[in-house]
């Protein structure tokens, strides 16, 4: 069977037309995901790769690891078993210059001064007192600030098992006093530090404590003081000298 030039003309343009058709819409893009991985983060996948989601930012905090390692506190060394810091204040009463003053100071030192008052206890009514009578003056001295001036007077006596007296000790800078404490009666701004410590516990307000020491051979107080900065911390921010008169 012969087929004339038209036949074959009308075939060849049929066969042109469903090629077209097919190549022109297999080269269309495929729908593609990435828009709804655009809220969570740049998340992205090529054809045939499976790739997990990234998890959406939590609402809950995440539980802290923990501080990075650091270098060695320099205020651990300040951390003094009872024996140690006891050993140290039995050479209060030899204290005689300033360097000495210093040191010792250094040495019996606190990192955290409320662990004294936890452990701390009255005054023994029928000792001590004597060298707490009388009236003192002198410097609290902080770094990079003006000294204050530190004023106390007392009269203690024992009765039964109690200490009852008066005392009053104010705190004053620039020659204005911003700290005046003042009892008549049971007194309780002296206290003995716990471990069986010789320091005395001086509460000059519920912000400004201090951690004396007498020595008889200048009849004077020294010592360390504190600043509460939070509830259950008083850190040392300075020392303190009281002559007698």
């Amino acid at each position: 069977m012969t087929f004339g030039k038209t036949a074959w003309g009308i075939i060849g343009l049929a066969l042109g037309l469903v090629g077209g058709y097919f190549v022109g819409h297999t080269s269309l893009p495929s729908p593609s995901s990435r828009e709804v991985l655009s809220d969570f983060g740049n998340a992205s996948c090529s054809p045939g790769e499976t790739t997990a989601l990234p998890k959406p930012p939590s609402t809950i905090d995440a539980v802290p690891s923990g501080p990075n390692p650091v270098g060695k506190d320099p205020r651990s060394e300040l951390k003094k078993s009872p024996i140690e810091r006891k050993s140290l204040e039995a050479s209060a009463e030899l204290l005689n210059n300033e360097t000495e003053i210093e040191n010792f100071l250094k040495g019996v030192r606190y990192q955290n001064f409320f662990d004294a008052i936890k452990g701390s206890r009255p005054l023994d009514p029928t000792a001590e007192l004597e060298v707490l009578n009388g009236r003192f003056h002198g410097e609290v001295a902080i770094k990079s600030q003006d000294p204050w001036e530190m004023f106390v007077e007392a009269y203690l006596r024992g009765d039964g098992d109690a200490v009852k007296g008066k005392v009053a000790i104010q705190l004053a800078k620039d020659g204005k006093v911003f700290s005046n404490l003042s009892g008549d009666g049971n007194i309780r701004a002296y206290r003995r530090a716990g471990d069986q410590s010789q320091a005395f516990i001086v509460e000059a307000s519920q912000e400004h404590y201090f951690q004396m020491y007498y020595l008889p051979q200048m009849d004077a107080f020294v010592g360390n003081y504190y600043e509460q900065t939070r509830p259950g911390v008083l850190v040392p921010k300075g020392t303190v000298r009281l002559n007698r008169g």
